[in-house]
């Protein structure tokens, strides 16, 4: 069964050539656009095309240099450029520009690092706290990395509650069941690196952890840092 697609929007470049060239694309790169980055419908048919993503993502970057005094012509000559460098494919910007930009997230951003301190919650950049705001950049698009050297080891005393700490692996486990879960009805894969703690470091929950080390642990998305 083969999908129309609707026409290409030109209403981004009013008063401009609406001669707008089509995009130089291979069969895979189509493949690709209309899998993760073209806008769909709610039955989840692209609402646009390929042309569409390169004007919306051109007119929206290009728009902000109203803000800084630019005159309207200047900013859609812009827009125009940008949309030549793109659909040629001599230049392209990040997934999560092409998949938000002009879209209610608006989240252009690729790549967010993230404390993870030694709490559960300190209302800033505690385990949860970093973890809620990883799943919401994961959910725009965005890839996170972050340190979880800073957790103490597993055994460890947890003075608040008597208790003893699960240890940083235990967390990353976390982390990466959590990426899966917003990954299931996302655009597109999500990026996450963990760094473990260094085995030097007096917090060190390498040793600490069932197994004997952090590599015994397979993760689906969490990435990390051999060390």
């Amino acid at each position: 069964m083969t999908t129309t697609m609707p026409q290409i929007n030109t209403s981004h470049f009013s008063n401009v050539d609406i001669g707008l060239p089509a995009a130089t694309l291979s069969s895979n790169a189509l493949t690709v656009l209309k899998k993760r980055y073209l806008m769909k419908d709610a039955e989840g048919n692209p609402t646009e095309r390929p042309e569409d993503m390169f004007s919306r993502v051109a007119t929206t970057l290009a728009d902000v240099g109203i803000r800084y005094g630019e005159s309207r012509k200047d900013v859609r000559d812009l827009a125009r450029r940008f949309y030549d460098l793109m659909t040629s494919g001599r230049f392209e910007p990040n997934s999560p520009t092409l998949m938000n930009a002009g879209r209610p997230l608006g989240q252009l951003s690729a790549c967010f690092v993230l404390p993870v301190e030694d709490s559960l919650s300190n209302g800033h950049d505690g385990i949860y706290d970093s973890l809620r705001a990883c799943a919401l950049i994961h959910q725009s698009g965005g890839g996170t990395g972050m340190s979880f050297s800073r957790l103490r080891p597993k055994g460890a005393t947890v003075r608040s509650t008597t208790g003893v700490a699960s240890g940083p692996v235990s967390f990353m486990e976390l982390y990466d069941a959590s990426t899966n879960a917003v990954k299931q009805g996302g655009d597109a894969s999500r990026c996450q690196h963990g760094r473990p703690p260094d085995r030097s470091s007096r917090r060190d929950g390498v040793h600490h952890v069932q197994g004997g080390s952090v590599q015994d642990h397979e993760f689906q998305h969490l990435t990390r840092d051999h060390r």
